[in-house]
């Protein structure tokens, strides 16, 4: 029995033709949603949902963006996408934005399967000295999007296997949109300890009960399970898993997307340089 797949133990317990368009046009070229093109109930494939409208016609019939968005104008934006990033962010946290730091991770197995799973955004950390990137652990660059989870989980075996990963955050009420791709790296422990003492003590009894997506045991054996973990908790307030992990994805590239009221769509991609960074307009 390897070590992952041991029960958790705590001590002490148990391209639509280019040619078509003007260049730098961003108009949409095929989004149905705007067509004005009469939508068929015919399916696609199999019989439409009987005694109702068929699904594929409510889809369709359902408007891309039912909110009018702000301007976002790519001759403006700064050199640095994580002064971008900082502002966006900052606006969608003061503006309302539902979970403004949920954000989906993307990463593949060994056999080159992909997995996504949702998650929290914990920390953006933009390396001001700017550096060159390093080979190893992501030496001289300290920048990257934080987030953490059990290493001995799916995506903390995944990321080992293959650390090559990305990003997607979506505000809906902004009709805005970032992609990141990069290589994750660990924190260091003590970044990992503070992220999990800072949890709440019912998310840290959480983490400490089970095998993260194994199977449940059933209903009784889940509560008592949860019921030792909350009271180890209660008593060790200061303790952390080794597998709790502060993970930081180090970008190679930041994509900044939004759709405007003129129903635009608005893409600028930052790449990285040897030691700084580009950007260009993209081609929606």
């Amino acid at each position: 029995m390897t070590e992952h797949s041991r029960p958790r133990q705590y001590p002490h317990s148990q391209p639509p033709d280019s040619a078509s368009r003007a260049p730098g046009s961003h108009e949409f070229a095929s989004d149905e949603s705007v067509s004005d093109e009469p939508v068929s109930d015919e399916p696609v494939s199999g019989e439409p949902v009987s005694g109702q409208q068929s699904l594929r016609l409510r889809l369709r019939s359902l408007d891309a963006f039912p909110i009018v968005p702000g301007d976002f104008d790519a001759a403006t934006v700064p050199k640095n996408p994580y002064d971008l990033m900082a502002t966006w962010l900052d606006g969608a946290i003061s503006s309302g934005v539902s979970q403004p730091h949920a954000m989906v991770l993307s990463t593949v197995d060994g056999d080159g399967r992909p997995d996504a799973r949702t998650l929290l955004l914990k920390d953006v950390t933009s390396d001001q000295r700017d550096r060159a990137p390093g080979s190893d652990s992501g030496a001289g660059r300290t920048d990257g999007f934080w987030f953490a989870s059990m290493s001995d989980g799916p995506k903390g075996e995944q990321l080992v296997e293959n650390p090559a990963a990305a990003l997607t955050l979506y505000w809906r009420e902004q009709a805005r949109q970032v992609r990141v791709r990069g290589q994750v790296f660990e924190g260091p422990r003590e970044v990992s300890e503070a992220d999990f003492r800072a949890r709440s003590p019912q998310a840290r009894a959480a983490a400490l009960t089970g095998e993260q997506s194994k199977p449940l045991p059933g209903a009784d054996a889940v509560r008592r399970q949860l019921a030792a973990a909350q009271e180890f908790v209660a008593g060790n307030p200061l303790f952390v898993p080794r597998a709790w992990t502060a993970y930081r994805l180090q970008p190679e590239e930041i994509e900044f997307w939004q759709t405007t009221a003129a129903r635009e769509q608005v893409r600028v991609r930052y790449s990285r340089t040897a030691s700084s960074w580009e950007h260009a307009s993209l081609w929606h």
